[in-house]
């Protein structure tokens, strides 16, 4: 390296000029070869080798950035030329820059001076390295640190921190690319888990970096590797399965409305009740949702089946793989009795609390397991883990500390409003206490609640798709007894899932219907079907279309049926009977009306569907083509194979 022996004296002679101070260049000595060897990658040494200057620059930084005024004292640190002493000066000074202030240089920057010494890559390395090196001055004190906040009090452990703890290897990962793998003995668990967090600020820091410095770095994460010595680490922190990731990255936002946590956690605790009635026979669920006094710390506790360890790790720690689809909930049920669908399809729910939440604490025990209470700040670090007190109840309590928020003393309100709009269907009930200490029930509630109006015009029929139900809704115009038209309506179907809100959907109505039938539909057992990852889209099989379209179909018939017989006996105005009879005959496609569904119609409309039919058949068979065939083939053949269209076709051909 021919630019760094041109400069060897002067480096010589800064080591020489530092033996006399009080600051040991020791952490100097562990960072330059991280600088000469594998930390910078071909393209940045190229780089660096276009000024033969720029080396001494970096090594003379290493050496002196501890050292006050560069300039004013360059002859006793052993630079004599000023030009050199503000280079290094300007390197330590941008290397000390807080990693909230690493930010893109300007388009323009690169021009003039910065560009003879390569300042940004110089500097990031520099800064880079002293962070790496975990017995540097300053990166201890940022451990300890992170040691102070993940216990919560200053102890021996962070005044010894350096004597508890080795660094055994440093360098590229071996198997993993573009990976800093750093292995360490630790001898503490408090020290571990500020080590641990340590991981996720160097690697954010890299990230930084990584925007700023040209060429960029090669490597883009750090793992921390730590041999524990007498205790039992808990290293718990979110991935993203990739299947999942996917389905994620496709859409332009997980989650629109930011009180959608409180859907996650209410469905989350749900689940967790309704498996444990499954292992527990006269187990009681109960679900409580609490706001403080002051609004601004809310929790949602449940006794349902908690976790352990295992579970944490395998399933909610990894995004996009949920225990409750993954084969193991139904290992707690009896394979002969009824089959139980759970809510929770992709894991990711509880990431939407991140969304609201300054800090997030659970507690949580399984049956028969230790209790595990953990400590969430960040959505991209490691959790703070302990083992739950003894006392510790079977179930799940989250704890979210809310970010503040300007309307704070409405979250009561609004949040018991979201609550009853989302909930009320459930079968285990949610209660809710508001910071006034005033609870309310939330669940338990019929689906059709579409009941008759005094002047009854509201016509609702209950919908045949065990084990879920459904209710639909025709509403008409009138005053007092006279109806005047259909009213028109907007929602189209809302879905249900176990008893929680999904998302509305005209999918499952004909398209002459959406603009007059509402409904709601709560999938249950085989019906409940798949979702986005924000759970607020259905994945229909063509199948579950299949079924529940024709159940839909039989309700608004029974509906409209409810409605054309109080016309009938209203005596309206014929010609008002004639429309709603055409509007509600449009409803209905008389080319997939099956014999049992035409049967369920009410006269008039049949007869209005038959005269539609025959329209059709004109249109697609000539009137001279009937006689003498087979009546039977031609239907076949115009896919007309139920009884009534025959029946149609035969009285066109006389």
């Amino acid at each position: 390296m021919e630019m760094v022996h041109a400069h060897r004296e002067e480096i010589e002679k800064i080591r020489s000029a530092l033996t006399h101070y009080k600051e040991s260049p020791a952490h100097a000595q562990r960072i330059i070869p991280m600088l000469n060897g594998w930390l910078m990658d071909d393209e940045q040494r190229a780089a660096l080798d276009g000024d033969a200057r720029n080396w001494f620059y970096l090594h003379a930084a290493a050496y002196l950035k501890h050292q006050e005024d560069i300039v004013k004292n360059r002859t006793r640190l052993g630079i004599p030329e000023r030009e050199h002493a503000q280079a290094v000066a300007e390197i330590v000074q941008s290397a000390n820059r807080p990693a909230e202030q690493w930010h893109p240089a300007p388009s323009g920057q690169a021009a003039g001076r910065r560009a003879m010494f390569r300042m940004d890559l110089l500097a990031g390395a520099l800064a880079l390295a002293e962070r790496l090196d975990l017995h540097h001055p300053e990166t201890r004190e940022r451990i300890r640190q992170w040691v102070n906040r993940s216990t919560g009090s200053v102890n021996s452990v962070n005044k010894e921190v350096g004597k508890i703890f080795s660094v055994e290897h440093i360098g590229p990962h071996p198997h993993q690319p573009a990976t800093i793998l750093v292995q360490i003995h630790c001898r503490d668990a408090g020290l571990h888990r500020g080590l641990k967090h340590y991981e996720t600020e160097a690697e954010r820091f890299l990230g930084l970096l990584n925007k700023v410095v040209r060429p960029r770095f090669l490597f883009n994460k750090i793992r921390f590797e730590i041999r524990a010595d007498g205790y039992d680490p808990m290293d718990f922190k979110f991935a993203v399965d990739g299947s999942a990731a996917l389905q994620l990255f496709m859409g332009n936002t997980l989650y629109g409305d930011k009180r959608v946590f409180l859907r996650e956690l209410v469905q989350n605790a749900v689940d967790a009740c309704r498996l444990r009635s499954l292992w527990e026979p006269g187990y009681t669920p109960a679900i409580d949702v609490c706001l403080n006094a002051a609004e601004d710390i809310l929790s949602v506790t449940d006794n349902g089946i908690g976790m352990d360890r295992r579970w944490m790790e395998k399933y909610f720690l990894n995004v996009g793989i949920s225990f409750y689809r993954s084969g193991e909930a139904g290992d707690f049920s009896d394979a002969s009795g009824p089959q139980v669908s759970f809510i929770s399809n992709f894991g990711i729910g509880f990431l939407s609390t991140f969304l609201v939440a300054r800090r997030i604490r659970v507690r949580t025990r399984k049956p028969g397991a230790p209790g595990l209470a953990m400590t969430l700040t960040d959505i991209g670090d490691y959790f703070d883990v302990r083992r739950a007190d003894d006392e510790t109840p079977v179930g799940t309590e989250v704890t979210v500390e809310l970010k503040s928020s300007p309307v704070k003393h409405w979250r009561g309100m609004e949040y018991l409003g979201y609550l009853k709009s989302i909930a009320r269907f459930v079968s285990i009930p949610v209660a809710f206490a508001d910071s006034q200490g005033n609870t309310t029930l939330i669940g338990g509630e019929s689906l059709n609640l579409f009941a008759d109006s005094a002047s009854g015009q509201n016509f609702s029929a209950d919908l045949d798709i065990p084990p879920s139900r459904g209710a639909l809704l025709i509403r008409t115009r009138g005053r007092e007894e006279r109806i005047f038209d259909l009213d028109s309506a907007a929602g189209g179907i809302s879905i249900f899932q176990n008893g929680v809100f999904i998302a509305q959907t005209d999918d499952l109505l004909p398209p002459k219907a959406r603009k007059y039938v509402v409904g709601r539909i709560n999938l249950t057992g085989e019906h409940v079907c798949e979702l986005s990852m924000d759970r607020n889209r259905i994945f229909w099989s063509q199948e579950q279309l299949r079924i529940l379209r024709k159940v839909v179909l039989r309700g608004m018939a029974d509906a409209a049926g409810q409605l054309m017989t109080v016309i009938e006996q209203h005596n309206l105005i014929p010609e008002t009977g004639r429309k709603i009879t055409q509007k509600i005959a449009g409803f209905f496609e008389p080319a997939q009306l099956d014999d049992a569904l035409f049967e369920a119609l009410h006269p008039n409309v049949r007869q209005l569907l038959r005269r539609h039919f025959r329209s059709l058949i004109r249109t697609g068979i000539s009137r001279t083509d009937l006689p003498g065939r087979d009546l039977s083939a031609i239907a076949a053949a115009h896919g007309f194979r139920y009884r009534w269209q025959q029946t149609v076709i035969a009285d066109m051909a006389q």
